[in-house]
């Protein structure tokens, strides 16, 4: 799974910026749904490593060099905006809800 997590956010990096636009809602959407799953601690109140590979999964797309291209950059923060408030939203109490609003 971490090897899984890790590959998807590299393939940003191979891929054309027009790709990128079209390949990166499906991304943050796997990479937040392994966040959400795996993110209650553990009994001995240790933390998933998926939680951590998730983590910087989304700390690689979020500087990548897609951010400050001007052929994208809108779309890019849009999403990567909906995707931050996602996570935000995953610790309101009693929420269970998963949206992405892209």
């Amino acid at each position: 799974m971490l090897c899984t997590i890790c590959h998807l956010c590299k393939l940003i990096l191979v891929i054309v910026f027009s790709g990128s636009v079209s390949i990166l809602p499906t991304i943050l959407f796997l990479t937040t749904g392994v966040l959400r799953e795996t993110a209650e601690p553990s009994i001995d109140g240790k933390i998933a490593p998926t939680v951590t590979a998730s983590l910087q999964a989304l700390r690689t797309i979020s500087t990548s060099e897609y951010v400050a291209d001007e052929r994208c950059e809108e779309d890019w923060a849009r999403m990567l905006r909906s995707t931050l408030a996602t996570i935000l939203d995953f610790a309101a109490p009693g929420n269970h809800c998963f949206t992405l609003q892209f």
